[in-house]
């Protein structure tokens, strides 16, 4: 029987992963802002209720700039 503490992973998406452009489809978009949609995407597949989510684990494969912040606190407020 699964303890109330027990972690679980119930979901996971990924962005796509390629050489930027200027002028690319994904230019304008803030990490932040990339991150929040993923988080989105992965809590609609796995149906649950947002406000039953405890924690998080995050990762940023190739943190610059703007990604060196705390990318994952940002994308889930």
């Amino acid at each position: 029987m699964a303890d109330q503490n027990d972690v679980v992973i119930v979901s996971a998406v990924r962005t796509a992963v390629g050489k930027g452009k200027k002028d690319g489809a994904l230019s304008a978009t803030h990490p932040v802002e990339l991150s929040a949609l993923v988080m989105k995407e992965a809590i609609d597949r796995a149906g649950v209720d947002k406000a039953t989510i405890d924690d998080v684990t995050w990762g940023c494969a190739m943190p610059e700039a703007s990604q060196g912040l705390n990318v994952s606190r940002l994308s889930a407020l």
